[in-house]
């Protein structure tokens, strides 16, 4: 087998590597999500979320890897071709902890968000007129 070409290995690392920095830096806004909630500072909160939100966004419109790649690193070995698996794979896993982190800021909000319409049912002397939806019982158990 015969190493990664250079041509391609340079026009996807630097791609790769922006999409690396994009997520470790969505990651950084889930950890501060999650301080705002702890610190029930709300509006901190929604603002962490529209950067969050943006940088989503950006992650959508620049994630390009050159559709040749793929094809190319089945058959190349190498260390262009090991550097570009290495920093896929490093990219995959900040992909599925962001997602996981957004499910846990999910789960942490909709259980403010009953904790919430619970204390203005009482105070209104009454049950509220509406119901939220039930969470799977995995993810109240997940959250305490």
């Amino acid at each position: 087998m015969t190493d990664l070409a250079e041509s391609l290995y340079r026009s996807a690392m630097p791609g790769l590597e922006a999409t690396r920095t994009t997520y470790a830096r969505y990651l950084q806004l889930l950890d501060a999500q999650r301080a705002a909630l702890r610190a029930d500072d709300l509006h901190l909160l929604s603002a962490l979320a529209l950067e969050g939100s943006g940088l989503l966004a950006r992650l959508e419109r620049e994630t390009r890897i050159p559709p040749e790649l793929g094809q190319h690193l089945h058959v190349s070995d190498g260390l262009r071709a090991g550097a570009v698996r290495g920093v896929m794979a490093a990219v995959r896993g900040e992909a599925e902890a962001a997602q996981a982190g957004v499910q846990e800021v999910t789960v942490q909000l909709e259980l403010r968000r009953r904790s919430v319409l619970g204390a203005l049912a009482e105070l209104s002397g009454g049950g509220s007129p509406y119901h939220p939806p039930r969470l799977p019982p995995a993810e109240l158990d997940a959250t305490g």
